[in-house]
This record gives structure tokens, C-alpha cells and sequence, in this order.
């Protein structure tokens, strides 16, 4: 933690020096991640499905090689999408092609804020390999482009070593850590 103060020009780079010393280390990129999404009752988090990808793009992206895969675990034990104006991510929506929600967002035929959440979603679904391990209907997981859908994390990282080999790099990211995600659970 560090406090920064006086002209504000030099010390906001003296402050993003300090924050890349924290934040950015580099990291070797692995072939598998399993993204650990936790449920919290009444916010949305895990327990929907869109609560899980809420401002953020598929956890674990960033993590993997090129042609990786991501394991993404959303427990979603409250279906796919929960009540209230911002929790919009319904199948029908998720069907639609990154290339068609930014057509949507060209035009404003939408809400802005909803549709590039989605779009941000549906494009790390569009260029990596994502299992997803929830009680989703299968249907609805595969026509919002999740290449698999599983019950189980063994299920998920069966499959993901069938296709990958077994010497393989796995990282497990759990993100129970995120300031949004701290609530009590």
C-alpha cells in the first residue's frame, strides 16, 4: 500500500510506478484454467449465471495459452438470469454473435451498459474454449457458445485433459478475493 501526495501529474506516475511493481508481474500462460465463480444468496454472483460474468470477461483468459481452456465453475443454482433491469443476460440475448451485439450497439437498438457487458462475455466465448460446470440446461449453454457443459468439475477437467494431454499446466483461479465477491458466504 502506498499514499501519494502533492502535484498531482507527478505523483499519479509516481503512483502507477509503484501499482505495476504490485500488480504487474508477469506471468507464464498455462494450458488450463479453472475459474472457482462463488455463489452469494440474494447479490447474483454464482447463483446466476450472468451474475457470474458481470462486469468482467471470463475469468481465466488471460491466464491460458492460445489454445487453451477454461474451466469456468458457476454453481447458478438460481437458473440463468435473476430479477432486476441490469440482469438481462437471458439465452435468447447470449445467442446473438458478438458481431451482431455490436451492430446492436452501433445503432443504440439496445441497452447500452447491458449489451457490451454481453458483448464482452460472448467474445472471450467466441475466441476460447470454455467449459462450463453448472446446472444450466445444456441447450442454453451451448447456444451462448460454452464449448461444453458438465455437472461436475472432474467431468470438465476429464474432457479438458482428454483434449489436451496429460503434461499439462493447470492454474485454479478462485475468485473469492474480488472486492465484489466479499461478501459473507
Amino acid at each position: 500500500m502506498g499514499i501519494f501526495a502533492g502535484d498531482f501529474r507527478k505523483e499519479y506516475r509516481t503512483a502507477l510506478r509503484f501499482a505495476d511493481t504490485i500488480y504487474g508481474i508477469e506471468t507464464e500462460k498455462v494450458d488450463i484454467t479453472v475459474s472457482l465463480t462463488p455463489g452469494v444468496k440474494g447479490w447474483g454472483g454464482g447463483t446466476y449465471l450472468s451474475g457470474a460474468f458481470l462486469g468482467s470477461d471470463i475469468v481465466g483468459t488471460n491466464a491460458i495459452k492460445k489454445d487453451g481452456i477454461v474451466i469456468q465453475v458457476v454453481s447458478a443454482e438460481e437458473g440463468y438470469s435473476g430479477p432486476g433491469p441490469h440482469q438481462v443476460y437471458t439465452p435468447t440475448n447470449m445467442t446473438l454473435s458478438s458481431e451482431e451485439m455490436t451492430w446492436k450497439l452501433t445503432k443504440g437498438d439496445c441497452d447500452l451498459r447491458d449489451m457490451s457487458l454481453r458483448w464482452q462475455v460472448k467474445k472471450c466465448l467466441e475466441e476460447t474454449k470454455v467449459h462450463l460446470v453448472s446446472n444450466i440446461r445444456e441447450q442454453d449453454a451451448l447456444g451462448t457458445r460454452f464449448a461444453a457443459v458438465f455437472r461436475t468439475i472432474n467431468k470438465a477437467l476429464a474432457r479438458a485433459l482428454e483434449e489436451k494431454g496429460r503434461d499439462v499446466d493447470i492454474a485454479v483461479i478462485d475468485r473469492a478475493g474480488r472486492p465484489n465477491y466479499m461478501l459473507p458466504h
